[in-house]
């Protein structure tokens, strides 16, 4: 019952501009995946029923074309899987739609941040205005902001 409901659910109001292309990467890996689990699961119940009387059973030989088989087919699909989620997940630089989200008018440059990200907390680093805050993030109203996040060394 749970399953159902958390399948039936809206998506969160508060979402990332970049959401759209996650969605797609998410869209995409399922039609890959869905299949497989298909496959794998039909494959399984065949020989849970077929061989569920075999009172003598005989074990699996060494199978090299099998063998070769399954790996290649297993590179594939994480290659497809790592350059599908490349192209997605390492652009940190995704940006929202000129029309997108309320209208405001800006004013001046974007306020750039650096965040810093530790272990239990954030720093928030303002490097035109040498000002640094922590734990909570500070922009100007009407005005835009870039950030750039990296880990605390």
């Amino acid at each position: 019952m749970a399953l159902v409901a958390t399948l039936a659910a809206a998506p969160a109001a508060a979402q990332s501009v970049n959401r759209a292309a996650i969605d797609n990467l998410n869209e995409q890996l399922l039609y890959v995946a869905l299949p497989l689990v298909l496959f794998v699961e039909i494959t399984l119940l065949y020989a849970v029923y077929r061989f569920r009387d075999n009172d003598d059973p005989k074990p699996t030989t060494k199978d090299s074309p099998l063998e070769i088989t399954w790996t290649a087919v297993t590179g594939i699909i994480l290659l497809f899987v790592g350059i599908s989620a490349y192209f997605v997940l390492a652009n940190p630089y995704i940006t929202p739609a000129a029309a997108s989200g309320p209208t405001v008018e800006t004013q001046g440059d974007p306020v750039e941040i650096d965040v810093v990200a530790y272990q239990w907390g954030w720093e928030f680093r303002y490097p035109d205005a040498n000002v640094t805050t922590q734990g909570e993030v500070v922009v100007p109203r009407g005005r835009d902001a870039s950030s750039r996040c990296t880990p605390a060394t």
